[in-house]
């Protein structure tokens, strides 16, 4: 998924809505199978061949409709319209982030089809549940009236890697253009990047997950409920390791003042990481005493192996940085090491070294003054986990990070 160089073919309207409205459009018109599968969903059947269709869309790029997308007179008529001989027609509405559906919009569009003696009007949205089911109840908008969501829509779509026609190049693009827009779809999986790194679609990965995730973690992590709000901020002047998209939950607003979960999608992995902030005195307080006190620390070592048991990868990472402009972090001294290099792992060829364990455990123990974070974190390597490309993945994440609970709770005692 992603291109570094041309824009997506649909990527041409202002307007995010219009985008969208128009990549379906466009596709709907030129493949076959995907209208008989979109038209069966709404008017219960597919077109015979000698059936006249007419796609139109309304809302023309850098005009009126795409400049202005509050104006009311571009939002009293439908986002597309497609005609089917000379007595069928379907008015389509299209949102693209949920509850935002008026029923005097969509009564408005029910008026430009008057005149077919088959009306029908498919309202598509990211919503989780049908946002016209009580208007049709009540009467409001007709009962030809049908929602569908834009994750049925994408699913509607092949899976095509090396698009063979013109019908396949398409559909893979419209497949990655949904795929590319903020909430549109939810989580769909990981796909790999088939052309280079894109950060902006990772912050939408990321934060699709974090969404996806947050009602079961909320279950087992109560309080659970602090996101990271904005992805997109100016590029750091110090960075000096590669940009990756990350998201948060946390139990306070300000993230960084308690124990919290860090979710990181870069070019090679997925991390889940459970972090120890510079400003959680308490729980350094906590840290601090565990790394002096040899029964503690051993508990401490054991509740890591257990977790080692059941993720693929334990790393540990202790930073010290200073902030420039109390925005900008740079990085002062750092020590990641793999869990398994404190016995060695034959295995995985990770070479024993207790001595970075020894010096992880000292510097955590002699902090001080400085800012200083502890991160425990697993990683989800692409090369080891296709079944990362798939939905069902998120529940393994829920997985993963529940499986942290045992060290979240001996962090958090304050004997």
């Amino acid at each position: 998924m992603g291109n570094q160089g041309l824009r997506n073919i649909f990527d041409q309207y202002q307007v995010p809505e219009n985008r969208v409205t128009n990549a379906l459009l466009q596709t709907l018109q030129r493949d076959k199978r995907l209208l008989d599968a979109f038209l069966k969903k709404v008017i219960g059947r597919t077109v015979a061949k000698n059936e006249h269709i007419v796609f139109e869309a309304f809302k023309k790029p850098g005009a009126d409709g795409d400049l202005k997308s509050s104006d009311e007179q571009t939002q009293s008529i439908p986002d597309g319209l497609i005609k089917i001989g000379e007595n069928i027609a379907v008015a389509i509405e299209s949102k693209i982030v949920k509850n935002a559906i008026r029923p005097e919009q969509l009564r408005s569009h029910l008026k430009e089809v008057a005149s077919y003696n088959e009306k029908y009007l498919c309202v598509i949205t990211p919503d989780d549940s049908s946002p016209i089911e009580e208007l049709k109840a009540r009467g409001e908008i007709g009962v030809n009236s049908i929602w569908l969501s834009w994750r049925e829509i994408y699913e509607m779509l092949g899976d095509y890697k090396s698009p063979k026609n013109a019908e396949e190049f398409l559909q893979n693009q419209l497949k990655e253009f949904l795929y590319m827009q903020n909430d549109l779809i939810g989580f769909c999986g990981i796909k790999k990047w088939e052309e280079g790194y894109d950060l902006e679609q990772a912050n939408n990965i990321v934060r699709n997950l974090i969404r996806a995730i947050k009602p079961k973690l909320q279950e087992i992590y109560q309080g659970f409920t602090y996101e990271k709000q904005y992805y997109k901020r100016a590029k750091n002047p110090y960075q000096i390791y590669r940009e990756w998209a990350w998201g948060y939950l946390a139990p306070q607003e300000n993230f960084t003042k308690d124990l919290h979960f860090t979710f990181s999608l870069s070019e090679t992995n997925l991390f889940i990481g459970l972090t120890i902030p510079h400003n959680a005195g308490q729980r350094w307080r906590r840290l601090k005493q565990i790394c002096k006190d040899d029964n503690l620390f051993q508990e401490f070592e054991s509740l890591l192996f257990e977790l080692r048991s059941t993720l693929p990868n334990i790393y540990l990472e202790f930073l010290q940085r200073h902030y420039v402009g109390r925005k900008d972090g740079l990085i002062d001294g750092m020590i990641e090491m793999n869990l398994d290099t404190i016995d060695g792992n034959p295995e995985k060829n990770v070479k024993e070294n207790k001595a970075l364990w020894e010096g992880l455990r000292s510097a955590i123990a002699r902090k001080k003054d400085y800012n200083g974070q502890l991160m425990i974190r697993t990683r989800y390597f692409f090369k080891d986990h296709p079944e990362m490309e798939h939905e069902s993945f998120k529940d393994e994440i829920i997985r993963a990070t529940a499986s942290f609970k045992p060290i979240y709770e001996f962090l958090s005692e304050s004997k």
